[in-house]
């Protein structure tokens, strides 16, 4: 969790105010199938992966507006 979701959020933190300043920018975060798909084993890894999802699509929704990509 420390590595697949923390460090990207607070990665994107640091990005935004960047953006923000220069009027513009875009984020790729890179995630797995199996934050879509989980199996039985390493479950705090398909976790965190999930969580990775859907904070991309939840900042999609919150800075697309603002005229990010």
């Amino acid at each position: 969790m420390q590595v697949n979701l923390r460090g990207v959020f607070l990665l994107c933190q640091l990005v935004v105010s960047g953006m923000r300043e220069r009027g513009g920018g875009s984020i790729i975060n890179i995630a797995s199938i199996e934050g879509l798909r989980p199996s039985k084993v390493l479950g705090a890894y398909f976790v965190s992966k999930a969580a990775l999802i859907l904070l991309t699509q939840a900042l999609a929704q919150e800075l697309g507006p603002l005229g990010f990509a």
